[in-house]
C-alpha cells in the first residue's frame, strides 16, 4: 500500500472541466481532508458572495488516498488534482520547441497548450489550446514546461511533444504543420468514439 497524498495545507492545483476553463490548472491549498476527498481553498476564485474565497470539494482517486500501488493509467489521465509542479520555467527557447507541451499562465491560472511555431528566438510564442481549440501568443516568462504527475508514485514527468505533432509531421505536405495540427485534432475530436476513448 502507498502513502497517503496531498494532506493539510498542501499546495495544489485544480483541473477545470467547464466549458470556457476546460484544460486549465487553478492553484488552491488542501483546508480538508476526507476518505477519496479533499476539501481545496482557491487562491483566487470567490465564494457566490464575493466576500471569501471558494472551497470546493474535490475527488481524489485511491491512489492519492494511499488505497494502491499500482493500476494501469491511460496515457491520456491528465487528473484532476495535483501537488504544485516542479519549477519548469523554460531557461531559454531552445526548450521550447515546436510542438512541445507547455503550461501557459492567464487569468491566474496555468492552462494546457502546445507550442504551434518556429520562432525559437522570439520574446512571444503562439501557444495552441487543444482543450478549448483556441490559440493565443504569450511571452515566453508566462510558460512553463508541461509535466505530468504520476499519482502513485508520486513522481512528476516532462509531458514531451504532443502526439499529434508526431503524426501531423509524418502527413506534412503543401499545408503548415501547425495547420495540419489544429485540423487533424478538430477531425477526431467530432469523432463521438475519439472523445469518448480520450475521456477520463
Amino acid at each position: 500500500m502507498s502513502q497517503r497524498k496531498l494532506l493539510l495545507n498542501e499546495r495544489v492545483e485544480v483541473r477545470q472541466f467547464e466549458e470556457g476553463l476546460r484544460g486549465s490548472w487553478h492553484p488552491g491549498v488542501v483546508v480538508g481532508v476526507s476518505h477519496l476527498f479533499r476539501s481545496i481553498e482557491y487562491d483566487e476564485h470567490l465564494c457566490e458572495s464575493g466576500d471569501s474565497m471558494l472551497i470546493e470539494s474535490i475527488p481524489v482517486t485511491e491512489a492519492i488516498e494511499g488505497l494502491h500501488s499500482r493500476r494501469h493509467v491511460p496515457s491520456t489521465y491528465r487528473g484532476h488534482i495535483r501537488p504544485l509542479p516542479p519549477s519548469s520555467q523554460p531557461h531559454s527557447n531552445k526548450n521550447l520547441g515546436f510542438g512541445v507541451c507547455v503550461d501557459a499562465f492567464f487569468e491566474d491560472a496555468w492552462w494546457e497548450g502546445v507550442i504551434l511555431d518556429n520562432d525559437d528566438n522570439a520574446s512571444e510564442r503562439a501557444v495552441y489550446f487543444p482543450d478549448e481549440d483556441d490559440e493565443c501568443k504569450f511571452g515566453v516568462s508566462q510558460l512553463r514546461v508541461a509535466h505530468d504527475w504520476d499519482e502513485f508514485l508520486g513522481i512528476w514527468r516532462d509531458r514531451g511533444t504532443w502526439i499529434l505533432v508526431e503524426l501531423a509531421k509524418e502527413l506534412e505536405g503543401t499545408v503548415p504543420l501547425a495547420c495540419s495540427v489544429k485540423k487533424v485534432w478538430f477531425s477526431l475530436r467530432l469523432n463521438y468514439g475519439f472523445e469518448k476513448m480520450i475521456s477520463e
